[in-house]
């Protein structure tokens, strides 16, 4: 990696934080950003937020890995992040959109060091995954993949995810007890169901390729909850056993005592992922 490589990708992650600040419809809690040591380093990491999140969800992890002599970027992945917390945005979202954004953070990522890896959480570990699959990067974390959703097999992920692009989309409350008053509040309290059937539909591209090919990141790491309420882990299991059968080199860690949910990394609503979680994917990215 070259000064001027490093530079000017530093240049580039400024300005599209500019435009995001500057942009009055994005909270500002929720910008993309990065976390640098001033130089190319060794390593650098880029971090994907989950499906309805924004980037704040990274800011202690983050400063963790920066800690460890990491470069650290966070993107704010397409129609997230807005103010508008119950803006309908999302449903016009496309998984073309993630895979474009994943490319463009992963070149990013990949001037700010000699390797890049990537991290990500629910839509965000799909999206890591994708990356697996098609980057030679250093190492791929992916935790709760959305490949199929609790109790739909995974034989009929692409079914689901076909019947809910044409129907009429629907914005559901994560939890229906509260409503807009979900926390944390830089997040989406509801979710679109156009867009989750995006989120499918990149799992199933993913899916699809490991059936042909191993994938082309040196290390692929999957991370699982056991009480995860909203993906199958079976259908997560079954790509990394795939890519294991081409002789990719993998990694399954499966979290047995957590609290039965999906995002195990958000701190305003888990505090205590710095204890629990936060260790491990340390030690899982530096072993």
């Amino acid at each position: 990696m070259t000064p001027d490589g490093f530079a000017s990708a530093i240049a580039a992650i400024d300005a599209q934080t500019a435009a995001e600040r500057g942009d009055p419809a994005i909270d500002p809690r929720c910008v993309s950003f990065a976390l640098h040591h001033g130089r190319a380093t060794d390593r650098a990491i880029v971090l994907f937020h989950g499906f309805t999140n924004c980037p704040r969800q990274f800011a202690a992890l983050g400063q963790l890995l920066f800690a460890r002599g990491f470069n650290v970027y966070v993107p704010r992945l397409p129609r997230h992040g807005l103010r508008d917390k119950l803006t309908t945005e999302l449903a016009g979202l496309r998984s073309a959109e993630l895979v474009d954004c994943a490319t463009a953070a992963i070149d990013l990522g990949g001037r700010l060091a000699t390797r890049v890896s990537a991290l990500g959480l629910s839509v965000g570990a799909t999206i890591v995954a994708w990356i697996a699959q098609t980057r030679a990067i250093d190492r791929a974390l992916a935790i709760a993949p959305f490949f199929s959703v609790v109790r739909v097999p995974a034989m009929l992920e692409p079914a689901l995810a076909g019947a809910l692009s044409v129907v009429p989309n629907l914005e559901l409350w994560w939890d229906p007890r509260v409503k807009e008053h979900a926390e944390p509040d830089h997040a989406y309290p509801r979710f679109a169901t156009h867009a989750l059937a995006q989120c499918l539909e990149l799992g199933e591209r993913v899916h699809h390729a490991a059936r042909d090919e191993a994938p082309r990141a040196a290390r692929s790491i999957l991370v699982l909850n056991a009480k995860d309420p909203a993906i199958d882990n079976g259908a997560a299991r079954e790509v990394w056993a795939l890519w294991q059968a081409r002789g990719a080199v993998t990694d399954v860690y499966t979290f047995e005592d957590l609290d039965t949910r999906h995002d195990i990394i958000e701190p305003a609503t888990y505090p205590a992922a710095a204890q629990l979680v936060y260790p491990v994917l340390l030690q899982l990215l530096s072993a």
